[in-house]
């Protein structure tokens, strides 16, 4: 096919790349009871611009509410604009939220929330300082509703809070009960 293999580096149709542009810096699988998640990021926001965060199971204690986002020096970020849209059984669109004190993915405009029968399972990309030094977080997850409806959700939102993020947070109104994530760094 025309690539060459190089020793400690990669080939991506035929060119050579001198690094490697996604690195698994963390996985885990939790289950307890948990009031929230927090993954750290701290020291490699010097090292990567952006992170892909892939949770694979998100259950709850009992119906709720989803939330996720960064802690600086022990504080979570307010002011946070953006919103999410739902498609699926049920759905009504469009049904996000425009400016919260927490990064909403789903719930608090809609009376919907997350069944804790069945787990959340999404796709996040993290970028701590996005935009002036402002943190983004973007989504593309697939759950089912307290109502049974099966949902895909795609969103995203932006905070005004410029402070550097040491962690990233993923919180419910309900406990935590079961959460396997893995974390890739992206650099550039």
């Amino acid at each position: 096919d025309g690539s060459t293999t190089m020793t400690g580096s990669l080939t991506l149709d035929g060119a050579a790349q001198s690094e490697w542009p996604m690195v698994k810096l963390a996985s885990e699988s939790l289950t307890g009871n948990y009031s929230q998640v927090e993954i750290s990021i701290s020291p490699s926001t010097s090292t990567y611009s952006t992170y892909k965060l892939y949770v694979k199971k998100w259950l709850l204690a009992a119906d709720g509410e989803l939330w996720c986002n960064y802690i600086s020096s022990g504080t979570k970020s307010a002011g946070w604009y953006g919103g999410y849209t739902r498609a699926g059984e049920y759905s009504n669109s469009q049904e996000g939220y425009s400016n919260q004190d927490q990064c909403e993915i789903v719930g608090t405009n809609t009376t919907a929330t997350i069944s804790n029968a069945f787990a959340f399972t999404g796709e996040f990309v993290l970028s701590p300082l996005a935009y002036a030094n402002r943190g983004r977080i973007t989504w593309n997850a697939f759950c089912r509703l307290n109502a049974g409806a099966s949902s895909s959700i795609v969103g995203g939102a932006l905070t005004t809070d410029p402070n550097l993020a040491d962690k990233v947070v993923f919180y419910s109104n309900q406990n935590t009960t079961d959460f396997t994530y893995t974390l890739y760094g992206i650099k550039g």
